[in-house]
């Protein structure tokens, strides 16, 4: 049953497995067309992802679309597409006892601030997360820069029994598994959820006036944030649990039948 029957403003989409398919590496044409047809509507458009600006500018074509605003990194940084209006960085408690955790553990781990990316080495267990998402190595740096520069969220490359042993140091965090080997951490507050409702805020619109689109466990909480969740059927169980609506796979004009579905195109 879908919970909001107020007409939509804004629509938020994750990207990967949601907007981006990766058996293909596109967006496929029919949500590209979908897209612009909400535009042209007057409808706000949102990307809402895991992933840094600077991660989006390889990704083939996806900013070309007409964005009115980014909520990234999980929702820790939002941006109207030139100036952050919402950041909530991971606690530099937790930036430090992490720092040193991977450094005892011997664990790859990325760094994001809000300008750059950057990660202790390159590994097995690096390559293969990043190529799962058809994204390039970022550069490699020093973890302890972070310890006087912002961080809004952590990339770790590793197993969960040692995921739990390194959570266990940090107080005000809280990470969520998006590959076998990798792990987002971010401030305990922070998900897509807080981003969506500080993004409705900023643009003068209802929660209950947003639609949203994910397929991930970190996506559950913007699927309930929003007044129509719509979750891809190639989502996680999690995801699926918690929409009003499954849409079909992305690799069967997922995107584009939905919104035909639910009436909004």
């Amino acid at each position: 049953m879908i919970r909001s029957s107020t007409p939509v403003r804004a629509a938020f989409f994750d990207v990967d497995d949601t907007l981006l398919s990766h058996r293909t590496g596109r967006v496929p044409e029919s949500a590209v067309r979908a897209l612009l047809r909400l535009h042209g509507a007057g409808v706000l458009l949102f990307l809402a992802t895991g992933r840094h600006m600077l991660e989006m500018r390889d990704l083939c074509g996806i900013l070309d679309l007409p964005w009115n605003g980014f909520v990234t990194l999980n929702g820790q940084l939002c941006t109207d597409g030139k100036r952050p209006f919402h950041a909530l960085p991971i606690d530099p408690q937790d930036v430090r006892r992490l720092v040193e955790a991977t450094e005892a553990m011997d664990i790859p781990c990325m760094f994001a601030e809000a300008d750059r990316i950057y990660v202790n080495r390159h590994d097995d267990a690096v390559r293969g997360a990043l190529a799962a998402i058809h994204t390039p190595l970022p550069p490699t740096g020093e973890l302890r820069r972070g310890l006087s520069h912002a961080v809004y969220l952590a990339v770790t490359y590793c197993g969960p029994e040692r995921q739990a042993v390194l959570m266990a140091r940090l107080e005000h965090a809280r990470c969520s598994q998006w590959n076998p080997h990798g792990f987002d951490i971010l401030h305990r507050d922070g998900d897509k959820a807080l981003g969506i409702r500080k993004t409705c805020e900023v643009f003068g619109i209802a929660p209950e006036e947003a639609l949203a689109f994910g397929d991930a466990a970190n996506d559950v909480g913007m699927l309930r944030a929003a007044g129509i969740g719509v979750a891809m059927g190639n989502g996680s169980v999690e995801a699926r649990a918690a929409a009003d609506f499954i849409a079909p796979d992305i690799d069967d004009d997922g995107v584009a039948r939905a919104l035909r579905s639910l009436g909004i195109l």
